[in-house]
């Protein structure tokens, strides 16, 4: 298996069991209360991020068969309402079905399975199996951020994706806004999107907080307000590696 792949196994069990960790320590009225989300609970969140590992998982069996290769095959309002139901599920039951569901993630994709178009649902666009321990790590990252807990938000993310995922969200930057944008990390580097004329003076931030800005879960003074992610799906469709 490539360096690189075995790197993103190591960082998606990371960020699972600090996942599971965080979940396992809300009380059953901690799960009900809101989330950083719209109209979701903490627990939503919670039951979105193992379902989300569960379909996958499906995905890894299908390709493996030489099957078409869905996460929900019978659609996404099923989806939405497995979601509903499991929101419900005792503090006790929630946190095994996280777990469980991570670890079986973690079995089906170690080793990588064939390639072979995959799609979330029937009807949606395809994407390649390479794709999806990227997708998983940010599941599990920007999530962990959304059960809106003083513990556990976006320094709890691992420097390798903040560097991955904000060169691949980056260009999605230029689409959510008609204002020029010139930031500067830590590290010097320059990122800009729109026309920036010479002498408009780049915002300094941090890596880490210039990628919770461009995934709507933080803002930076100086930079313009992004407009939102159509729905609360939209972490199924963002860009990732090829």
């Amino acid at each position: 298996m490539p360096p690189i792949v075995v790197h993103v196994h190591d960082d998606v069990r990371s960020a699972n069991d600090v996942f599971v960790r965080a979940v396992s320590a809300l009380s059953d009225a901690q799960l009900r209360a809101p989330s950083r989300l719209p109209n979701w609970t903490r627990g939503h969140v919670a039951a979105h991020v193992a379902l989300n590992a569960e379909g996958f998982v499906e995905v890894a069996s299908a390709l493996r068969s030489g099957q078409r290769a869905f996460m929900y095959p019978s659609g996404l309002a099923e989806r939405d309402q497995a979601i509903d139901d499991l929101a419900l599920a005792s503090s006790e039951e929630l946190t095994a079905r996280v777990r469980d569901a991570g670890l079986a993630f973690m079995e089906a994709w170690d080793p990588l399975p064939p390639i072979g178009d995959c799609a979330t649902a029937p009807g949606y666009p395809t994407f390649s199996p390479s794709t999806v321990l990227q997708r998983r790590l940010r599941e599990l990252q920007v999530h962990l951020v959304d059960l809106a807990l003083h513990d556990f938000g976006v320094e709890c993310w691992s420097a390798s994706f903040v560097d991955s995922d904000l060169g691949l969200q980056w260009a999605t930057v230029e689409a959510r806004t008609n204002q020029p944008v010139a930031a500067v990390d830590e590290f010097g580097v320059l990122w800009r999107a729109g026309r920036v004329l010479h002498e408009h003076e780049p915002v300094h931030v941090s890596r880490r907080l210039l990628l919770a800005w461009v995934l709507d879960r933080g803002q930076i003074e100086g930079l313009p307000l992004l407009q939102p992610w159509s729905n609360r799906s939209k972490w199924e469709h963002l860009p990732t590696t090829a």
